[in-house]
């Protein structure tokens, strides 16, 4: 059946639907029954195969906490996005070619029907408790992929700007924000309006390759010890480690910072953008490359997006507010940078 690709599509994980997606609408309200995780991935992300892919990567990362696809998808709904392509005359190019986005009523209609119904009562005409709209948001995760993390970003962004409208005062939207997590591999964005983990990588010339300069500071940071890795925290009012020009509106949450000089050490590559370059296999193997530190930083962020799925389903379960404590998750992924992790070891971490 012909797919059209001129509209962004939204989908859901399922081992037991047609090619392992279940088609949802934009113009439902979705519940939240259970620890989520929203998929972004890049912008030539346009069928719903890619998408799918993209959510089965993230399937994946999650076995090394539940074992296998199957427990993942008894514990966790994974829900990706297939973009739009807006550009008619594009079209009628090569799939993998085309170049898609979330078009603003389609952002709309995600906020509406996908994230108020967390913040807000049955009818949506009036907030929640701020303890209940926290442990609601508490249940949701995001993991995005290059301009997907913009997209995420922008939702978060327009959700400060709506809650306002419902009765929420600003310290409470921080802390409503602040009780969900983002986990983001070569973002197009450095805006944050949730606590998260970021990945970056020197070589990425979609991003940085015309701002090495940018990098200076950590380079000389880089030593042989850390074998060309380095994890940091950014605080408000810091990006990449240096003080900046602090935009109150961009940068309210911690993020952890993992920067390499190079991801592929055992390769030659020209582009360290692909996220397949962090893929792993339902048994925990990595797909495509063997390289130390794709590796490395592959359980790292693994770990990441377990620990935040992990911390939903505390909540889940308890009904009490929780969140990922950043400044433990970091002396975690410090060691795993430091020695590595055997799987069992990492599943014991994460439980």
């Amino acid at each position: 059946m012909f797919e059209d690709v001129s509209v962004s599509r939204i989908g859901k994980r399922s081992l037991t639907a047609k090619n392992h997606w279940e088609d949802l609408s934009f113009k439902k309200k979705y519940k939240i029954e259970k620890p989520t995780v929203f998929c972004f991935s890049g912008s030539g992300d346009v069928s719903k195969m890619s998408a799918n892919g993209f959510c089965k990567l993230v399937e994946n990362m999650l076995t090394l906490s539940f074992g296998n696809p199957k427990n993942v998808e008894e514990e966790v709904d994974i829900i990706g996005i297939a973009y739009g392509v807006t550009d008619r005359q594009s079209l009628i190019g090569n799939m993998e070619d085309l170049i898609g986005n979330m078009e603003e009523h389609e952002l709309r209609y995600f906020i509406r029907n996908y994230m108020l119904p967390i913040v807000l009562n049955e009818d949506k005409t009036d907030r929640l408790p701020l303890e209940t709209a926290c442990k609601n948001m508490a249940k949701v995760s995001f993991f995005g992929f290059c301009h997907g993390c913009e997209e995420i970003q922008t939702i978060l962004s327009k959700m400060k700007k709506i809650l306002p409208k419902y009765g929420y005062e600003k310290d409470e939207i921080e802390k409503i924000l602040g009780s969900t997590f983002s986990v983001s591999y070569a973002p197009e964005t450095n805006d944050r309006h949730c606590p998260g983990v970021s990945v970056f990588s020197m070589l990425d010339p979609h991003n940085f390759g015309s701002n090495a300069d940018d990098f200076e500071d950590y380079e000389n940071m880089l030593g042989e010890d850390v074998d060309g890795l380095l994890l940091d925290i950014d605080k408000s009012g810091y990006e990449f480690g240096r003080k900046i020009k602090y935009v109150p509106e961009r940068y309210e949450f911690d993020n952890i910072k993992i920067m390499s000089t190079k991801l592929l050490n055992e390769h030659e590559p020209k582009d360290e953008h692909p996220i397949n370059i962090l893929s792993r296999d339902a048994n925990w193997n990595m797909r495509f490359y063997k390289d130390k530190n794709a590796d490395c930083v592959s359980q790292m962020i693994s770990f990441a997006i377990c620990e935040a799925v992990e911390n939903s389903r505390k909540v889940c379960q308890t009904n009490e507010h929780s969140i990922v404590e950043i400044r433990e998750l970091y002396k975690n992924l410090c060691g795993i940078e430091n020695r590595g992790f055997k799987p069992e070891e990492l599943k014991d971490r994460t439980r």
